[in-house]
This record gives C-alpha cells, sequence and structure tokens, in this order.
C-alpha cells in the first residue's frame, strides 16, 4: 500500500488558513515569490522507518510548517510577538487534533520542534518560524510472504 501525504497537507494547510494568523495565506510547497503579510507553506522535509510490525512497517514522517513574515517591518518587536503567538497556535491547534483527521495515526509530540531563522525570498528578508511535525503512519509498506 501506498501512503500519500496529499490529505495530510491539506489539513495542515487548512488549519493554518483557519487560524486567522496566515493573513497573507497558506500553500503546500516553498513560494517562489515573496509572500505578503504572516503568511505559510507546509511541505514534506523528511520520512524514516524507525519500526515494523510482523505485516508492515512504522514510518515517521515529518512535515515543515514554515511562517514568513517581513523582518524589516516597524515595529521590530512585533514581528517576534506576532510570530510567537501565531507558532503556539497553529501548534495548539494542530496537537488538539493529533491524527489530522485521521489522516496519519498520531502527530509525535515527542519529537516536534520550533526553530526560528531568517531567509530571503525574491528581494526579501524574512523572520521565519519552523514547526516540524514528525507523525506516525501506520502500513506505509506491507509484507508479503
Amino acid at each position: 500500500m501506498v501512503v500519500t501525504m496529499r490529505t495530510t497537507l491539506d489539513v495542515i494547510a487548512g488549519y493554518l488558513a483557519a487560524s486567522g494568523w496566515c493573513t497573507g495565506g497558506a500553500v503546500i510547497g516553498e513560494p517562489r515569490a515573496a509572500p505578503s503579510g504572516l503568511s505559510g507553506a507546509v511541505f514534506m522535509s523528511r520520512a524514516e522507518h524507525p519500526s515494523t510490525t510482523l505485516t508492515g512497517t512504522i514510518e515517521r514522517r515529518y512535515v515543515t510548517i514554515r511562517l514568513y513574515i517581513d523582518a524589516m517591518q516597524e515595529p521590530l518587536e512585533n514581528t517576534e510577538y506576532d510570530l510567537d503567538e501565531a507558532t503556539s497556535q497553529i501548534v495548539s491547534d494542530l496537537l488538539g487534533d493529533f491524527d489530522l483527521g485521521s489522516s496519519v495515526r498520531t502527530i509525535d509530540v515527542t519529537l516536534m520542534t520550533v526553530e526560528y531563522g531568517f531567509q530571503t525570498v525574491g528581494t526579501t528578508l524574512f523572520r521565519i518560524a519552523d514547526v516540524i511535525v514528525p507523525m506516525i503512519v501506520d502500513d506505509s509498506a506491507t509484507f508479503v510472504a
């Protein structure tokens, strides 16, 4: 059985859009042009197979939610406040639906992280927050005797 993350990515992008924080929108995949306002992107970042059962694999898939906000907007402290509040709300929303609409077994909360940094898109410098969402997916491959 091939497991795709299409539904999971759609669910996460829906949370970003519904959060009210992503006034500049939420997209699946990294933007190629500079987004506006506080914007979000959802993309796959890693997959691993930490264990198996007698009939199939147990896979851990990582999705990155990247929040973008113009790093040069004034007042500068609002950039940090807004990014922190948006990140906290989005993490709370995700953990409230730990199986993401039954598209995964669970979010692996113990490995969930948020990393902050800067990234230039086009000619604009953005302050970013990467929410790394590790998810457990059962039976991404099945064993046949």
